[in-house]
């Protein structure tokens, strides 16, 4: 589908996306249209999710602006290698921070250059209900999963009177200054690891770790500290000790605790090993697909100065004292620090114009997005809103649990029947 980049002006340039239909696979109760996670995800992943809530329903969904098509958002990888997970909070590495980020911004391209500008929430709205509004469907049920909750809420506010109900799954919170958005995954990240230390003190598959969870962590990071640590981490940049958060955080964060316990033993030993060098920056590819630039878009995540950023780590560090940081949170705010502005009307709070309360999914301890972002959002629209929180940890899978499943058919029932 070809859509304006700029819909102030809608005859100016143009871009191509991909589009998807699944029809019902009998007579058909309405159409669900879907907002993928990410960001990055094509429109048609989340089908399966609606079909199971919602059966009986077409399903419609268009990829993001920057995710497919000729607009496909593509950066240096090298230049984005050089970013670190965490900015340095010191006067003169600020300064070279800032200037690797202003490379990597400007490594950074779309077809044309100009959509790069236009990559928020309110414009892929814009483009779903164009997509709708070609198919010549009158109304239509929304779920948005993760990333895709930002552009479905903004959806419901755009278009309500077009909307019947609305499934919003791992909620982010728009209306939070760059501090408030790590400073709430921090305390997440911290309250995952917390469930995973209370469980490492007592099981004794956490021998391994002499059933200390924290002391286990501070020798890990102990470790890249004093470059005990060869190659790269999982994000492809040098070790760092958030980077010793974010590989545990991975595995505990899906609630696979044996997993976290050989992982933790294995970098927290005092001769770390297994470890290879992993790929070096001159096997690098020139661009890839980069599509956490586009949270740049929807938050205002800059960070002026290194003395905003001691405030800020001094603000995580008290919120969670063993981990400091939430990493894929800071890795946004890395990508986004130094001269990326946000569209405009990005922060702004939810407002659904909906006839019907939307609905909040979250998981109990979720590592992407935390429950407590969701408890804002709903705090906010108080009677526009239903929160409903899984008894489970992770990102994603609330709809597997039967009474979490029984209560999302009888919401969408109730507002489509």
């Amino acid at each position: 589908m070809t859509l304006p980049v700029d819909w102030a002006d809608p005859d100016g340039e143009r871009f191509t996306t991909t589009v998807y239909r699944k029809k019902a696979a009998g007579p058909s109760r309405g159409t669900f249209l879907n907002f993928p996670g990410g960001p990055g995800s094509t429109a048609d992943t989340g089908f399966d999710a609606i079909a199971e809530f919602a059966p009986g329903y077409d399903l419609i969904g268009i990829d993001p602006r920057g995710v497919s098509g000729d607009g496909l958002l593509l950066c240096d990888l090298r230049e984005t290698l050089r970013l670190p997970l965490v900015p340095p909070a010191e006067e003169s590495p600020f300064a070279g921070f800032a200037a690797t980020s202003a490379r990597f911004a400007a490594s950074c391209s779309t077809r044309p250059a100009s959509l790069q500008a236009h990559l928020d929430a309110y414009s892929n709205a814009r483009d779903a209900d164009a997509f709708r509004s070609a198919l010549g469907i009158d109304r239509v049920g929304v779920y948005g999963f993760s990333y895709g909750s930002l552009l479905g809420a903004r959806y419901a506010e755009l278009f309500g009177s077009r909307v019947t109900a609305t499934v919003l799954e791992g909620v982010l919170n728009p209306q939070q200054s760059a501090i408030e958005f790590e400073t709430v995954a921090a305390r997440g990240t911290q309250e995952i690891f917390d469930a995973f230390a209370d469980w490492c003190s007592a099981e004794e598959e956490c021998a391994p770790l002499g059933n200390d969870a924290a002391g286990a962590l501070r020798r890990a990071i102990g470790n890249v500290e004093g470059g005990r640590i060869p190659g790269m981490s999982s994000s492809g940049r040098p070790w760092e000790p958030a980077a010793v958060v974010q590989v545990v955080e991975g595995a505990i964060g899906s609630g696979d605790y044996v997993a976290g316990v050989a992982l933790l033993a294995s970098i927290s030993d005092e001769e770390p090993g297994g470890f290879d060098e992993g790929a070096t920056e001159d096997d690098a590819p020139t661009l890839w697909f980069f599509p956490d630039r586009i949270v740049c878009s929807d938050f205002d995540l800059r960070i002026s100065s290194a003395e905003d950023m001691r405030a800020l780590l001094a603000q995580t560090g008290a919120v969670a004292p063993d981990v400091q940081v939430a990493p894929e949170s800071m890795g946004y705010l890395s990508t986004c620090a130094t001269g990326i502005a946000p569209s405009p009307g990005a922060g702004a709070p939810f407002a659904p114009t909906t006839d019907r309360p939307i609905l909040l999914l979250s998981n109990r301890l979720d590592p992407s997005t935390p429950r407590e972002w969701a408890d804002q959002v709903a705090d906010r629209l108080g009677s526009k809103a239903q929160h409903i929180v899984a008894d489970l940890i992770g990102h994603g899978g609330a709809l597997g649990e039967p009474d979490v499943l029984a209560a999302v058919s009888a919401y969408v029932d109730a507002a489509t029947g």
